[in-house]
């Protein structure tokens, strides 16, 4: 599959929920980029849309092909501004960028949120994961956070 440029990051809509299922539970079953083991449901995200977090789903000729959502680490005081996220992509789309394009939008979309760092919570094994967070418009710290270099703010979860 090759991506064009018709390829549109936006904000995830009801009707995105089970191409949302369908690339989150692979990723599950793979156990490659997550430490979750149940498999989900709709129903079981249907929350994502409302409660005021960054949801981004990635759209190519009218099919999701996957997703990326940020939430707060904390709800302590000390970790005000930082967030967890997480970026799934379809078995089918990867391997063309699709996820580091996520991943940029989704710290645009975070930093709008007042979330400025996120720390990555993938198993050790998932190197190619962390590999692709290491490349250009992405930085990371010494907490294992990623965020858009153009932020500009120099904070991190260290500082």
């Amino acid at each position: 599959m090759t991506l064009s440029p018709v390829t549109t990051i936006r904000p995830a809509i009801e009707s995105d929920l089970e191409a949302v299922v369908a690339a989150y539970n692979a990723g599950i079953s793979e156990r490659i980029a997550t430490l979750e083991t149940r498999l989900r449901t709709p129903a079981d995200i249907a929350g994502w849309l409302t409660d005021g977090r960054p949801f981004l789903v990635a759209e190519h000729e009218g099919r999701v092909l996957g997703w990326a959502r940020a939430g707060f680490y904390s709800d302590r005081c000390v970790y005000e501004g930082v967030g967890e996220h997480a970026v799934y992509v379809h078995p089918a789309a990867r391997g063309h960028g699709l996820g580091r394009a996520h991943l940029i939008e989704l710290c645009a979309e975070s930093e709008r949120h007042g979330l400025y760092n996120s720390p990555a919570a993938c198993p050790p094994t998932t190197n190619p994961v962390a590999s692709r967070t290491a490349r250009p418009g992405l930085r990371r710290s010494v907490s294992n956070a990623v965020t858009a270099s153009s932020t500009g703010n120099g904070k991190t979860a260290s500082s």
